[in-house]
């Protein structure tokens, strides 16, 4: 069947129970956009959890002869660029070391930038390499436990010298650095 307009063009009549059909694709579109969402999140979640145990927890995690948690009991912070390579104790420590954070947070700018594009960001790769150096170039309360500041008292000496200032001195010592 058809119907004739005054244009004189000849429409098809659409059948009288198929205006479902389109929903049945709209609501397969869902689900599985549903389904990816939720394997997005998932495999974000276990990148996390991977992360912390790799960085917080990487003294009291030991893999064979690759990770040795002795050498991970000194906790402090790198504040010279590729100092490492001057006399390491072992010729490969600083390769591992420096390739195997590339590896370890690269997948953390894959998420953040396919995230921020899933909620329609205008510049989602700009704001992620933004995100990652003022997250790199942060500095926290917890950083004062590690040396060299551990050494010098640590975040209680930071405490007794600012007193309920020491926040506010961090977030504008980051904002200045971030600037």
């Amino acid at each position: 069947m058809s119907t004739i307009h005054a244009s004189g063009i000849q429409a098809p009549q659409v059948p009288h129970g198929s205006h479902h059909a389109p929903l049945q694709k709209d609501e397969s579109v869902k689900k599985s956009f549903n389904a990816s969402s939720l394997l997005f999140a998932f495999s974000f979640g276990v990148y996390l959890v991977l992360l912390v145990m790799m960085t917080l927890l990487k003294s009291r995690l030991s893999l064979g002869g690759l990770w040795n948690t002795e050498a991970h009991q000194y906790r402090s912070i790198d504040l010279e660029l590729f100092n490492g390579f001057i006399d390491p104790p072992i010729w490969w420590g600083p390769w591992t070391n420096t390739f195997g954070n590339i590896a370890l947070f690269m997948p953390f700018g894959f998420f953040l930038y396919k995230m921020l594009r899933r909620f329609n960001h205008r510049f989602p790769f700009v704001e992620t390499i933004l995100f990652a150096s003022v997250t790199s170039l942060s500095i926290e309360a917890e950083d004062f436990d590690y040396a060299p500041f551990a050494q010098k008292g640590g975040l209680g000496k930071a405490y007794q010298l600012f007193g309920d200032n020491l926040d506010a001195l961090l977030d504008e010592l980051n904002e200045v650095l971030a600037a």
